[in-house]
């Protein structure tokens, strides 16, 4: 568990909390609470000072391809080998996470990549990468 202090919220974002500032409890996957700015005197877990920043929700890309991090060069990126296409997807995926978005709905992509990268999330063989719903290979 973990504990995330001085946090802005965007109140049409937060149900059930009304202030503009929280401190939030955190587990692995979720949050236990949201509480009032200081009000939480003794936590065992980590704790990080937001310092103000504002906590959005994960954000979703429901129509992507993770392949395709090079718009200029989308003719190429069809004809290129695999393990590169790979990389190219992961390294777009986790920019991707770094952006906030957690979950992606990748709406086809060479060699099966996107449906590879989420096996191998899921597997934990990977550092983390969003969620990846995928529609499979591209056919076009």
């Amino acid at each position: 568990m973990f504990l995330l202090k001085n946090c802005r919220l965007v109140p049409q974002l937060t149900e059930g909390f009304a202030g503009a500032m929280a401190d939030i409890i955190f587990d692995d996957e979720k949050i236990i609470e949201i509480c009032e700015p200081g009000s939480v005197e003794h936590f065992d877990g980590q704790v990080f000072d937001a310092e103000g920043g504002t906590v959005l929700p994960g954000l979703f890309d429901l129509h992507c391809h993770v392949y395709m991090f090079d718009l200029s060069k989308i003719a190429e990126m069809d004809r290129k080998e695999e393990a590169y296409t790979f990389v190219d997807a992961y390294n777009f995926s986790r920019e991707y996470l770094r952006q906030g978005y957690t979950t992606l709905r990748d709406a086809g992509c060479a060699h099966n990549i996107a449906v590879k990268l989420r096996r191998l999330r899921e597997a934990g063989l990977i550092e983390p990468i969003p969620d990846i719903l995928s529609s499979g290979r591209a056919l076009t």
